[in-house]
């Protein structure tokens, strides 16, 4: 169960790591990248520290009506939600789901 600490901080650039394994596996491109935000959520995953994050389209949301200002909001909203996966913060390692076709780019 996802804990509250990084609920309230608002949508965010993507973190380094995760930036870097989405673009190892869909090459997507720094305009691409430019139009995505995280909402992240702490707690642990097999005992250990990790970030769930949850990535999408802010302009997406805003055409639906939806702010989204935490991990929480995607809740009712799935469909927005392009990437999501954790880092695990001791290792930096990145598990990420998302789509399996390369994501239309700008």
């Amino acid at each position: 169960m996802a804990g509250l600490l990084g609920m309230f901080g608002g949508s965010r650039s993507l973190r380094p790591e995760v930036k870097a394994a989405i673009q190892s596996r869909h090459g997507l491109n720094d305009k691409a990248f430019a139009e995505l935000k995280v909402v992240e959520s702490s707690s642990k995953f097999a005992g250990r520290p990790v970030t769930y994050f949850r990535i999408f389209k802010p302009a997406e949301a805003v055409a639906r009506g939806l702010q989204v200002k935490n991990f929480a909001d995607l809740n009712e909203a799935p469909a927005l939600v392009i990437y999501e996966g954790h880092e695990e913060m001791d290792t930096r390692l990145v598990s990420l789901k998302g789509p399996d076709r390369p994501t239309a780019q700008p």
